[in-house]
């Protein structure tokens, strides 16, 4: 149901100009367009926000996977393999797929600086 009402919202928004228009297309008083469009918009940009929140702490976490790689690479003189510095992933609850790939990355960084 709250998928239907946030894609209500985005047809008004992507496709009409008018209230009239779209109640007379749905066959519905512009009375109940204007109130469904009200909760659609609503559970749309509570959808936006959540989304942007999740990148949010996506992004910081990939932030924190890096510079605990980084200090620790600094602290050892060199980089550690990859399971020691992920150890059983509960450092940050962290993706092991995600954490390859900073991994690599700031392996591949380090030979560049050799090089």
């Amino acid at each position: 149901m709250k998928q239907i009402l946030i894609d209500f919202y985005l047809d008004w928004v992507n496709n009409y100009l008018t209230t009239e228009k779209m109640a007379s297309d749905y066959g519905l008083t512009e009375r109940q367009v204007f109130n469904i469009i009200e909760v659609g918009r609503e559970l749309h940009e509570q959808n936006v926000k959540d989304i942007k929140q999740a990148a949010q702490t996506n992004s910081q976490l990939i932030e924190k996977c890096y510079d605990y790689i980084v200090r620790v690479t600094q602290k050892q003189g060199r980089l550690l393999d990859k399971k020691t510095l992920y150890g059983d992933g509960s450092i940050y609850n962290f993706n092991y797929e995600l954490f390859n790939t900073i991994y690599e990355a700031i392996e591949k960084e380090l030979s560049n600086e050799q090089h």
